[in-house]
């Protein structure tokens, strides 16, 4: 269990850390981009929204393909400046959805928008958040199950079956995940937070 204890440690401070830099990014998004600036993105905020980067999810959850287009068009055409990326972007949309010029180019002008102020950059922090909490997750229901196990063999409770060992490492891990709970804002779900507490009793349980 000792292993599960330092991996949690380590991917709990990692969370701290990405959540950080994805707290920046996402601030430094919405500072770059007046909603109001770029024709149609308006259109796209709901009574949900709290800021620009909510604004830019709905865009693009409405309309992945977009992403998706210019995903492949960066990919296979690095060197388009971005004139011709623009152009390139508007004719598959326009083949795609079949859509006037001006509907496909409102489009592309989003796009740019949001991609010039950081998109892209803060999507995949938001992903690297949400594959590390999982790891996280992972680690904590394998500690509770090896700690139960523990209990249920030993026939003692989990102070004696784990405190010299598990008290130090769940110590840092719960402050460290107390730490990125508070600024995922929600990106750590549940399963953490029930972590943090179940961390918690054990530190108190093994004092």
């Amino acid at each position: 269990m000792k292993k599960e204890f330092v991996e949690l440690k380590d991917n709990a401070k990692l969370l701290a850390d990405v959540l950080e830099q994805y707290t920046e990014a996402k601030d430094e998004f919405n500072l770059n981009l007046d909603i109001t600036s770029v024709d149609g993105l308006a259109n796209y905020y709901d009574e949900e929204c709290q800021n620009a980067y909510d604004v830019a999810k709905n865009f693009f959850m409405i309309n992945s393909d977009v992403l998706e287009a210019a995903t492949v068009i960066k990919k296979e055409h690095p060197r388009y400046g971005e004139p011709r990326f623009k152009a390139t972007l508007a004719t598959s949309i326009i083949e795609s959805r079949e859509v006037s010029f001006e509907e496909a180019a409102e489009l592309v002008n989003i796009y740019v928008a949001l991609d010039k102020a950081g998109y892209n950059n803060v999507l995949v922090l938001e992903a690297q958040v949400a594959d590390i909490a999982n790891k996280v997750n992972a680690n904590g229901e394998e500690i509770l199950r090896q700690s139960k196990e523990a209990c249920v063999k030993a026939g003692k409770n989990v102070a004696t079956a784990v405190g010299n060992f598990a008290r130090p490492y769940g110590e840092v891990a719960k402050g460290q995940l107390t730490e990125a709970s508070v600024k995922a804002k929600g990106l750590v779900n549940k399963g953490t937070k029930s972590l943090i507490k179940a961390l918690g009793k054990l530190e108190e349980r093994t004092k």
